[in-house]
């Protein structure tokens, strides 16, 4: 089988895109704390993740939406993890929100009540000045339309990695936020309770709601907002919500302070107490283990080495050898889904292959020096791809790359030019200038693909800058993105492994 579309780089010559003279080390030992700047100290939960599930605070993009998502250290197994969504309120951010609610103790008490922390940013159209959809205008269709998008971050992007327990989802809104929940999140079905800190409407409900909730409503004696706050709680409590009114004496309108008055660790112990009815599923349905399969038979399983002829044009033929992981598990009646591993080994990889049961191949510049040349290593890709769907029965609609380094620069180009041929792209410590300097531009490529990025912050051969750059020019041209940085240099790991194909995985070519 030929793939055509190579031909978008043909006749591009020699590159220089080696990080530091080859750039093909990986760190095959070294592991990557997930934490990210800015950021201290882990979540736990009560719940078992997905398996092999990073553990730590993450900062995340999903679909545009920023977010920090913390997550517990340690789980029990057989359970799924509680969730709360907390709410900044506005002119925040969600990272400085997040700093907030560590400081003032809502860290360390999900770690000991086991909940995820899940702090998503506004995408509010007064940019200046961040608030939660329709404000100030209280427009409740943008803001209905804002929590389901919320609600799909969390079902699309963090169940796809963690377990998030549907009958355990919790609002927690601060000022402006507490405005959000009060208006549609105590109508969403989605969310067992509502904690709402800081704010109160008044007597009257923003926007009837259908069922009686739990609310639990803080607000400081000293805050604007404590005679509205006073009089929503009594009207909801006479409306048969089950509310749970915390005045605090002598504080004013600060998070910080009326969380000292309340306690995190006995208001989540307070939400964990009242489940929902589960709401919709929160684990995404994964692609299908069937597609349309390449037929291959005979390839084995196990670590299996195949030599293959590239032949490079107007260059001589190239000969060379390749190395791939098939789980024990391979069924040769069942399409398997294919990674291509550039420039990292197979050691990121391997052992998610076994578990996850797709074939991992350890993806190389032609002579192994961590140079690539488009002229040579496009053929000699095209060449390993074409002979792996010829030695097993490959899904092909779900081909993935993850490059790092060297192989990340590489894997830009190539991939974006030949989106439609892979099912997914994944980006450890890359810029995407290679691509660039080839005419390759995110906007004017043949598909929107999903990319999965992982940035280490003390990267000092390709600095962090870079990442954040390719992933607002990537968000700009339409393509969905996970970004997450993490504490680290100028490696790759298997816990970016894991994280690359938490999210690739849910995505398959057209």
């Amino acid at each position: 089988m030929r793939m055509t579309t190579w031909t978008v780089l043909a006749g591009v010559t020699a590159l220089a895109i080696g990080c530091n003279g080859g750039g093909g080390g990986s760190s095959r030992g070294a592991t990557a704390a997930p934490v990210t700047s800015g950021t201290t100290s882990p979540t736990p939960s009560s719940a078992t993740p997905q398996p092999g599930a990073p553990t730590g605070t993450f900062e995340r993009t999903f679909a545009g939406r920023g977010y920090v998502l913390h997550v517990p250290a340690a789980h029990d197994a057989g359970r799924a993890l509680p969730l709360v969504v907390a709410l900044h309120g506005s002119g925040d951010t969600s990272r400085n929100f997040f700093e907030a609610l560590r400081v003032s103790g809502w860290v360390s008490a999900a770690e000991q009540a086991g909940a995820l922390l899940l702090v998503p940013a506004t995408r509010s159209p007064f940019r200046s000045f961040p608030v939660w959809s329709g404000n100030p205008n209280n427009d409740l269709p943008e803001m209905e339309t804002e929590l389901a998008d919320v609600l799909a971050l969390l079902d699309q992007d963090v169940a796809g990695t963690w377990r998030v327990d549907a009958a355990h989802v919790h609002g927690l809104g601060f000022s402006d936020g507490g405005l959000f929940l009060g208006a549609v999140g105590l109508r969403s079905p989605r969310l067992a309770t509502t904690t709402i800190l800081g704010y109160g409407w008044g007597a009257f409900d923003i926007q009837p709601t259908t069922q009686r909730r739990p609310v639990h409503l803080a607000c400081g004696s000293q805050d604007s907002f404590f005679n509205a706050a006073q009089q929503t709680q009594a009207f909801l409590t006479q409306r048969g919500h089950d509310v749970r009114w915390a005045p605090a004496a002598g504080v004013g309108h600060t998070v910080v302070g009326l969380s000292a008055a309340i306690d995190p660790a006995q208001a989540l112990a307070w939400m964990l107490a009242r489940p929902g009815p589960g709401g919709a599923p929160a684990t995404p349905t994964p692609p299908p283990a069937t597609g349309p399969g390449s037929g291959g038979t005979g390839g084995g399983i196990g670590l299996v080495t195949r030599t293959v002829t590239a032949q490079p044009q107007g260059l001589p033929a190239v000969q060379v050898s390749y190395t791939a992981y098939v789980p024990t598990t391979y069924d040769p009646a069942s399409p398997i889904p294919l990674v291509l591993a550039a420039n990292m080994g197979l050691q990121p990889w391997q052992a998610l292959a076994q578990s996850e049961g797709f074939i991992v191949v350890d993806l190389r510049d032609h002579d192994q020096n961590g140079g690539w040349r488009f002229d040579i290593d496009v053929p000699v890709l095209d060449a390993v791809l074409r002979d792996a769907r010829a030695a097993w029965n490959v899904n092909t609609k779900r081909t993935y790359y993850h490059g790092f380094s060297a192989g990340a620069h590489f894997g830009y180009a190539v991939v974006l030019a030949n989106a439609n041929v892979f099912a997914g792209l994944g980006i450890s410590a890359g810029s995407m200038q290679t691509a660039i300097a080839q005419g390759i531009w995110p906007g004017l490529v043949a598909r929107r693909i999903p990319v999965a990025i992982r940035h280490g912050t003390g990267d000092q051969v390709v600095p962090v800058a870079a990442g954040r750059a390719d992933r607002d020019r990537l968000q700009q041209a339409g393509h969905l993105v996970q970004y997450e940085e993490f504490q680290g240099g100028h490696t790759v790991s298997a816990q970016d492994a894991q994280a690359i194909w938490a999210f690739l995985r849910q995505h398959t070519a057209p």
